[in-house]
């Protein structure tokens, strides 16, 4: 039995836990976007297997780079259950699953590339070998010598798969860079032409037309993606560096309740958050602000049914919310400017004034019915991250029975300001503009 609850909230602790939660999150979005540059790697390699696809060291290799889809599709699945969570050590581990992820494929891929070319490459080359060299053959008509040579040539299939993969390869470095907004003067149409242009019009021997295709691959589509995995390296860099300053940013202006602003993507962005994030914390002062832990809060009472009422503000230092239990008796839940939360059972009205014996009795009977529940509410506002104590314990008594004017309280549900994961899931979303 116990009347009013009075529990504090370690403020130092619980922004310090949403600052770290917002920084794995966005390390958690970088590492998958990693791993789907992976795939991207992997999807060429396939496609230069597809050329030696009936061979068996091709489908070994093949098979591995299938199953490496498949864990890094894996992986990055699992974020769907947990986008949710506030539970820092579930991101630590999800985190730590995915740069494994990257490590074992990393080097993988670097290999089975290697091996597929070759594999394809010799291929080809005893193809060639194993045609006649140019012959000539001669044949005397009207006193005329006629001279005929036979060419060696490549399977028409094999012109088709490489001039696909070429293809494919220009479209998936042209998606990656405009994601991170790289390499803006490249012309991928022109590539594309210069493709088509090496094809002709098929009245080339094919072997020629494939060499063709080949120079151009080392010499202009190379180049070109070893522009962009340098320009994704110099934006992992940067994006690390400014996420770090953004969990902070965000952090702070999820606690005092403020529309977090979006920044350009560019050095001098790091400074301007970092003084973002000072300018709020010194126009709020060093007190103890109560939007988030309000917010988290209403968010656990709700859902364990106590019925939304409204809240009321006095002066920036006292902070009320109401939440109805049944008929007039409500849950008066009290916030004060150190982080202190008080809760009490009461009954409302619109005017303050003593409670009669009637309503005492009604009273100290739900503040039995509402200390059976206390200590699930106390197990899930730490469960969910909230970091509090209990500071004083009261007993049920008939002192406590208090009715409460709450007529000056705001009915409508004010929209609460919480981080929207989501805002990091792309660069344009994530910030202002790109280079």
């Amino acid at each position: 039995m116990s009347g009013p609850k009075v529990l504090s909230a370690e403020e130092i602790r619980m922004r310090a836990e949403a600052e770290e939660r917002l920084k794995l999150v966005q390390e958690q979005f970088r590492k998958a976007e990693i791993l789907h540059r992976k795939m991207s790697e992997i999807e060429d390699i396939q496609l230069i297997l597809s050329q030696v696809a009936e061979q068996p060291e091709a489908q070994r290799i093949s098979s591995q780079l299938s199953a490496m889809t498949r864990q890094c599709q894996k992986v990055c699945d699992e974020w769907i259950g947990l986008s949710s969570t506030t539970d820092n050590s579930k991101l630590k581990k999800y985190n730590a699953d995915l740069q494994k992820v990257i490590d074992q494929t990393q080097d993988q891929i670097k290999a089975l590339h290697s091996e597929a070319t070759v594999l394809r490459d010799n291929y080809v080359k005893g193809l060639i070998e194993k045609i006649p060299h140019p012959a000539a053959s001669s044949l005397n008509m009207d006193g005329r010598q006629i001279v005929h040579f036979d060419h060696p040539d490549l399977p028409e299939t094999l012109i088709k798969q490489e001039k696909e993969r070429l293809e494919k390869l220009v479209q998936n470095i042209e998606d990656r860079a405009k994601r991170i907004h790289a390499i803006p003067n490249a012309d991928y149409a022109a590539l594309r032409k210069e493709i088509l242009h090496i094809l002709g019009t098929g009245k080339r021997e094919r072997y020629m037309i494939f060499q063709d295709l080949h120079q151009f691959d080392v010499q202009r589509i190379q180049p070109l993606l070893g522009k962009l995995e340098d320009a994704e390296y110099d934006y992992d860099q940067l994006d690390a560096e400014l996420s770090h300053e953004l969990a902070a940013y965000h952090a702070v202006c999820s606690e005092y309740g403020m529309t977090p602003r979006r920044f350009p993507f560019c050095l001098q962005s790091v400074q301007d958050i970092r003084y973002a994030t000072a300018d709020i914390l010194h126009r709020q002062g060093l007190g103890f602000n109560c939007a988030e832990l309000m917010a988290n809060v209403r968010k656990i009472l709700s859902g364990m049914g106590y019925a939304y009422l409204g809240d009321k503000e006095e002066d920036r230092k006292i902070f009320r919310q109401i939440y109805k239990i049944h008929d007039k008796t409500i849950l008066h839940v009290i916030y004060d400017s150190s982080g202190r939360i008080t809760m009490e059972v009461a009954i409302e009205d619109d005017e303050d004034r003593p409670a009669s014996d009637r309503e005492i009795q009604q009273i100290v009977s739900d503040q039995g019915v509402f200390c059976e529940s206390f200590e699930h509410i106390f197990d899930n506002l730490n469960v969910d991250g909230m970091h509090v104590k209990k500071e004083m314990m009261c007993p049920c008594g008939e002192e406590f029975a208090q009715i409460i004017d709450t007529s000056g309280f705001t009915r409508v549900p004010e929209d609460e300001i919480v981080v929207d994961y989501s805002m990091y899931e792309s660069p344009e979303v994530k910030y202002l503009q790109m280079r």
